[in-house]
């Protein structure tokens, strides 16, 4: 039902669901996740909540990711920066943590900062040419020692190294 937009419908399967199985913190997620899509953030901020509250809920990055995107919303952009932000430690290679973050970035008037996440993206995407665009434009609008504009520079010279091979 979710499938098709019908919230409604969905949610009163899942919820059935939910009674029978109230020991799986994971659906808590996927109603937040319903309700996210259905444009109710607030509802889908406490879903969220309540799952991440959940100590023997295994799925914490899936939880995580839903959560900032839906602070993100909200515009609680500093508290859903952090929460991408911890999430790139455990899932690096998770593209859409860049494209969030370089969103992120802009909305805070820091896009300098979001060109260098949208380079990651890009690179992480497979689309090198793009990458590198936006990477130097990170380095050429950040100022110099910023850490963010060292990691830029990192990954043009390993993207410049990848392609002579």
């Amino acid at each position: 039902y979710r499938v098709m937009a019908n919230f409604d419908q969905a949610e009163a399967e899942l919820k059935t669901v939910m009674a029978a199985y109230p020991e799986r913190t994971v659906l808590t997620t996927d109603l937040g996740l319903l309700y996210f899509e259905s444009g109710r953030f607030k509802d889908a901020l406490d879903q969220f909540q309540k799952a991440a509250a959940g100590s023997d809920f295994p799925y914490s990055s899936y939880n995580s990711y839903y959560l900032a995107r839906t602070l993100q919303q909200l515009g609680k952009l500093e508290q859903a920066g952090r929460i991408y932000e911890d999430l790139l430690l455990e899932l690096p290679y998770y593209s859409r943590l860049y494209y969030q973050l370089s969103r992120l970035r802009a909305a805070q008037g820091k896009a300098d900062e979001g060109y260098y996440y949208l380079g990651v993206y890009h690179w992480q995407e497979g689309e090198a040419d793009t990458a590198k665009r936006y990477l130097k434009q990170a380095v050429s609008q950040l100022p110099s020692g910023h850490e963010i504009r060292k990691q830029a520079e990192e990954l043009l010279k390993k993207i410049d190294r990848l392609e002579k091979v």
